[in-house]
């Protein structure tokens, strides 16, 4: 894997605590940025550091080298400007909600498939480092409920009740997805994993109305379904569950 020019700042933005760090290529000057927040330094043991750095840097080569990718994560900046626009003018939302739904919440929806690509060429190219980046990603994900209770309670009386079931649901995306790529054999991982999954699925149906739940679970497959052999992605399965919210 091979990137001409490299620019990587360790930064500090007040951004969601799950989010350890960042990753961006610019087309025209060649150049792969990694921004590192303070939830990546958080993590003290190196090697689950290192998966993380291995994590952005697989964005970064993607962006490179499949242009698919790279025009994805283009439209979905575009998108959240035109969502920003359509926010300032319609408010669907309460002002301090919007401020978390637009920057957040829509965009980690739109940029899914680039994640779970991400975490299919760790497996196929790094298959030796992948033990560590399984439990980096199961630690991320049991630190997440605490993160949920709070955001809960911060915009429980400015309307996330509604909102609530799709952050759930990108939860139950990508562990399901990451379960798929655990060794048959890692007998240990797979129960953990199953057992967070199934956690998460009671969460989801506890907030979920029928009509959700069936939405749900009619388009599960296709919204994890992405593939590095030929790179492809539901485009309009993405882009319809981004419109639900």
């Amino acid at each position: 894997m091979k990137v001409t020019r490299w620019k990587m700042e360790p930064q500090f933005k007040k951004l969601p605590r799950h989010t350890p760090a960042e990753s961006r290529y610019d087309k025209d000057a060649d150049l792969g940025t990694i921004w590192f927040y303070g939830k990546y330094f958080e993590e003290k043991e190196w090697k689950k550091r290192m998966t993380t750095f291995l994590h952005e840097l697989i964005h970064v080569y993607l962006f490179r080298s499949e242009p698919e990718c790279y025009e994805w994560f283009g439209f979905s900046i575009q998108s959240k400007k035109e969502r920003i626009r359509r926010e300032t003018t319609e408010e669907q939302y309460h002002i301090d909600l919007a401020n978390w739904i637009i920057p957040v919440l829509y965009p980690r929806m739109l940029l899914l498939p680039l994640e779970l690509l991400a975490e299919e060429f760790f497996k196929h190219k790094y298959p030796d480092l992948f033990k560590g980046r399984t439990d980096r990603f199961y630690d991320l994900k049991v630190a997440w409920e605490p993160s949920f209770e709070k955001l809960s309670k911060r915009y429980k009386n400015k309307g996330l009740g509604p909102i609530a079931p799709y952050i759930v649901y990108i939860e139950v995306l990508e562990i399901g997805h990451f379960l798929n790529l655990v060794d048959s054999e890692d007998h240990e991982n797979l129960a953990r994993f199953q057992r967070l999954l199934e956690k998460r699925r009671r969460l989801l149906k506890s907030l979920s109305s029928s009509e959700q739940m069936e939405y749900f679970d009619r388009n599960e497959e296709k919204l994890i379904g992405v593939s590095l052999e030929p790179l492809c992605f539901l485009k309009e399965a993405i882009l319809d569950l981004a419109r639900q919210i």
